[in-house]
């Protein structure tokens, strides 16, 4: 029968956990596809572009790439001698002159129509880019009507490799080049056309670009492959979304552009007034505060940075408002360095999100609350582990759909429970009521079964002869054991009353050496019959206390009663009172077996048996005497102690009634 009942719960936990689990991974599959919802999507990228800023701290630019911006302090010095923006191409010329030990330098800056203002201007500009020898130009890619197209020279630029067109490429009809002295002038030219999301920031950047069925490079992998030495042809598709320089893979999604890991500050930027005004201090014979040298080897990107040259600003996930310059650069410096993230593909995020949802379902955790806050902290823990990997290996964990799944996983799972436990609170409680019922019609039955035999023994009593003081005494015994029996009967529904707090109590200030004395009065003919010789210690003198006489004296005879039914037979029984601070304290005391410590506690319980090893016990009881004695002293404010073995004595048990004054 506890084999059977054993499987039969072990089936039940078994189909529980399933359903968890069933559960757990329906609601993972749900978040997922809402996650893929437009607006939740654009959750998404706020909460990464968060985790982006997080990650940047741990990163710093590439020493080797400079700007040269042309920020509002140039465009002031130069005003009054060669005006406004833009400048004569020459001024560009003699900046490039001055970063001739630059091992490439690349022009943010469109020159797309010749300078019909200042003659010359154009060939110098040409003949400086031509005299380095690694200056890749600009073009910008457009998709207006107004445009023209590129010419052919600019195909040389071109990427070959039919598989590029294979990606999702942004597509654009016409383009704008460098005029044709400097476009032949330029090493190679990059498109400096940049990409942004739905909501306007930049997150990734295209290395490639698509204009009248050619593919051009960026002018950040222009760069990098002129900086490596390399041609275009080894610029070429990887496996999956990937592309690949010489031997460095890099991870792209299907437009071949790069999600862009910024780093926690804007590279290093020489002001062009500052180049300048170096160059004039060499030419005067001065000391200049940047020598040429101290750009020998670096990469230096040629553009604008002040805040009125035009609208080349550009919203990024570490920056609301960034030049776009700097996007070119730290493109640039993902190339060099490998450092652009990797996004992981869809099927892997769907079985992270899988994976991370279903040992949940395994949470020994049942409490609604204490689930879902489990769940809580889950979901923060695994954000802070994304973060870790971004900066560890660059991998981007996607964050709603695993984040939504545990939350929802915790919600689904505590709405489960806690209706599991509704239920089984109802059915505890109509059990309850089921059990209150019964004990009151036990309760009524029995006092009408017992009632009469009250009655029939003091018939009896009556009946007999003063001088069958044998028989008197049988009758009497069996009148203290029904009396004994009608207690323990109304201790039934007391019990119960007093646990929900139904019984009403009267105190009244009670002398309690009158109250020991009257009330053991009834019981001194049952102890004789038992062999046990009653005696009352009296304490402090008159002591009086608040009690309902006729609760403490039910307690009282239960205590009695115990130690008849416990004690050592021909042995004394203790009865006293005494004074402790603000406090009355009645005691029974008997001799017999000791209480283990473990089961003392338990003795107060309803229905517990404890075993005493009493192999002379007379009188069976019910197990409800000292639970109601505790339940009774507690209704009057105090408690309820046991001592085993009797403090006085090497054995037996002290039960004491602490009631406050």
């Amino acid at each position: 029968m506890g084999s059977e009942g054993t499987n039969t719960a072990g089936l039940a936990g078994l189909i529980a956990r399933r359903t968890d689990v069933l559960l757990c991974a329906v609601v993972a599959t749900l978040s997922t596809v809402v996650c893929n919802w437009s607006p939740v999507r654009q959750v998404e990228k706020s909460v990464c572009d968060q985790r982006a800023r997080l990650v940047a701290l741990s990163r710093a630019p590439s020493p080797e790439i400079v700007i040269v911006g042309i920020d509002d302090e140039s465009l002031q010095l130069l005003e009054p001698q060669v005006g406004r923006w833009p400048w004569p191409r020459a001024v560009i010329g003699s900046l490039i002159n001055y970063c001739s030990s630059a091992e490439i330098i690349g022009l943010d800056i469109l020159f797309a129509e010749q300078d019909h203002v200042f003659q010359g201007s154009d060939d110098h500009l040409a003949a400086e880019v031509s005299f380095h020898g690694s200056v890749v130009g600009a073009t910008y890619m457009s998709d207006q009507n107004d445009v023209g197209l590129l010419p052919d020279a600019v195909e040389s630029s071109s990427l070959p490799g039919a598989e590029l067109h294979q990606w999702d490429l942004t597509s654009y009809p016409n383009g704008v080049p460098p005029y044709p002295a400097l476009l032949s002038a330029c090493s190679g030219l990059g498109v400096v056309t940049n990409i942004t999301d739905s909501d306007g920031v930049m997150r990734h950047y295209a290395l490639v670009a698509k204009c009248q069925g050619k593919v051009y490079p960026s002018l950040a992998l222009a760069m990098a492959m002129r900086y490596k030495g390399v041609g275009v042809g080894s610029f070429a598709v990887g496996p999956g979304n990937a592309c690949r320089l010489e031997e460095q893979t890099f991870p792209t999604d299907t437009r071949g552009a790069l999600l862009l890991d910024f780093p926690s500050r804007r590279h290093r930027v020489i002001s062009a007034a500052d180049l300048l005004l170096s160059q004039k201090a060499r030419l005067e014979g001065e000391e200049p505060e940047i020598w040429p040298e101290d750009l020998a080897g670096k990469i230096v990107i040629l553009g604008s940075t002040a805040t009125g040259v035009h609208a080349d600003r550009i919203a990024t996930p570490v920056e609301g408002s960034l030049p776009g310059v700097h996007v070119h650069a730290v493109a640039l410096d993902n190339l060099l360095n490998n450092r652009a993230f990797q996004p992981v593909r869809a099927w892997v995020a769907f079985l992270l999100t899988i994976l991370l949802a279903l040992p949940i379902s395994a949470s020994p955790l049942r409490r609604p609350l204490g689930l879902l806050g489990s769940h809580v902290a889950l979901g923060i823990a695994y954000i802070c582990a994304t973060v870790f990997v971004a900066i560890g290996l660059r991998w981007i964990l996607p964050l709603t759909s695993p984040i939504a799944a545990v939350l929802s996983c915790g919600l689904a799972l505590g709405i489960r429970y806690w209706r599991r436990d509704q239920a089984e609170r109802r059915r505890l409680e109509e059990l309850e009521a089921a059990k209150q019922r019964f004990t009151d019609m036990l309760v009524h039955d029995l006092k009408n079964r017992v009632a009469p035999i009250s009655m029939a023994l003091a018939v009896v009593d009556r009946q007999l002869s003063p001088d069958n003081q044998a028989g008197k005494c049988v009758v009497s015994m069996a009148q203290v054991s029904a009396e004994r029996l009608l207690t323990e009967i109304k201790s039934l529904l007391d019990i119960r009353r007093m646990s929900e707090g139904q019984l009403g109590l009267q105190p009244q200030m009670t002398s309690l050496a009158d109250f020991l004395t009257k009330d053991l009065e009834a019981v001194q003919s049952a102890a004789l019959q038992l062999g046990f010789k009653i005696r009352i210690e009296h304490g402090t003198p008159h002591l009086s206390a608040p009690i309902d006489r006729g609760i403490i004296s039910r307690v009282l005879g239960n205590l009695v009663w115990n130690a008849f039914e416990h004690g050592t037979p021909d042995s004394e029984l203790e009865v006293g009172y005494e004074r402790t601070g603000d406090d009355a304290i009645i005691w029974v005391a008997n001799h017999g077996p000791v209480v283990p410590e473990d089961q003392r506690e338990a003795m107060f319980e309803a229905y517990v048996s404890v075993g005493t090893g009493n192999a002379g016990k007379r009188i069976s009881g019910t197990g409800l005497g000292l639970t109601f004695c505790k339940l009774a002293t507690e209704a009057h404010g105090g408690t309820i102690r046991l001592m085993s073995p009797w403090p006085s004595y090497a054995d037996g048990v002290k039960v004491c009634v602490v009631l406050p004054l």
